[in-house]
C-alpha cells in the first residue's frame, strides 16, 4: 500500500460515524481513493460513438416521419386539389405543389418574416380590423392583387404540412381571399417566389376587436399594402 494512503487510512480509523458506529477500513479506503485520486477521463471515441448513434437515430426519426406525412398526402392532395380549383375559378393540378422539405422551408422562412413584422421592423405593415370591417379588408386584398399581378408567389395553406405549398400568382390568389380563407379554415398565407416578401390575413372570428389580422413585409409589398390602405 502507497505510504500517504497507509498514512490516511490510520488516520481514520475509529472516527465514528454520524449514526454512532465505526467506519470500516475498506469503506474509509474507498472514501479516500474517491476523494484524492484523480477521476479518470472519458472515453472519447465512445462519446464519439454515441453521439453518431443518436444523430443517425435522429435522421431515422425525420425520414419516417416524412414518408408518414408523404403518404398523407398522397391521400389529401386530390381532394384538397379540387377545393382550391374551385376556391380560385382556375384548375390547379399536382404540379403546383412544392415537395414537403422545400415547403418546410418556406414556412420557417414565412414564420421569421412574420415576426419580424410583428416587431415593426422595417418595411412592415400589421393591423387590425374589427368584426364590421370585413369589406375593408377584402377590398384591400383586391387592391393587392391589382398592385402585384401575376407575380408568382407560394400559397402556404394548412395542406401545406402533408400536400406542400402551392405556386400560385398573387393576383389569382388575392382575388379570391375569401374562398381561400373557408378551405383553409381561418387564414391565407403567401410567400413571393424569392421567399422575400410575405402576407398574412388571418380571421379570428371569436374576436370582435381583432376579427381580422392583416399582415405584410418586404420591399415591395408592403409599400404597395400602404398605398392600398392609407388608413
Amino acid at each position: 500500500m502507497n505510504s500517504t494512503l497507509r498514512l490516511a487510512v490510520r488516520s481514520l480509523r475509529g472516527r465514528p460515524t454520524a449514526l454512532g458506529g465505526h467506519v470500516s477500513t475498506a469503506a474509509r479506503r474507498r472514501l479516500w481513493l474517491r476523494r484524492h485520486l484523480p477521476r479518470p477521463r472519458p472515453n472519447r471515441a465512445l462519446l464519439v460513438r454515441r453521439v453518431g448513434g443518436e444523430r443517425m437515430e435522429n435522421n431515422r426519426r425525420k425520414k419516417i416521419e416524412l414518408l408518414a406525412r408523404l403518404n398523407r398526402g398522397r391521400v389529401a392532395a386530390p381532394a384538397f386539389l379540387e377545393a382550391l380549383s374551385e376556391a380560385l375559378g382556375d384548375p390547379v393540378d399536382s404540379s403546383a405543389l412544392v415537395p414537403l422539405p422545400d415547403s418546410d422551408a418556406l414556412m420557417r422562412r414565412f414564420r421569421d418574416g412574420y415576426l419580424d413584422a410583428r416587431k415593426e421592423g422595417p418595411f412592415t405593415y400589421r393591423r387590425f380590423f374589427l368584426s364590421n370591417e370585413d369589406t375593408r379588408v377584402f377590398r384591400l386584398a383586391d387592391c393587392l392583387a391589382d398592385r402585384l399581378g401575376t407575380e408568382p408567389a407560394f400559397l402556404l395553406s394548412k395542406a401545406a404540412e402533408t400536400c406542400g405549398a402551392v405556386r400560385v400568382g398573387m393576383s389569382t390568389l388575392l382575388k379570391h381571399t375569401a374562398s381561400v380563407i373557408r378551405i383553409d379554415g381561418d387564414s391565407l398565407y403567401a410567400m413571393s417566389a424569392d421567399g422575400a416578401q410575405g402576407l398574412l390575413i388571418d380571421h379570428n372570428p371569436d374576436d370582435h376587436e381583432q376579427t381580422f389580422e392583416v399582415a405584410v413585409w418586404g420591399e415591395r409589398w408592403q409599400p404597395a399594402t400602404l398605398a392600398c390602405d392609407p388608413k
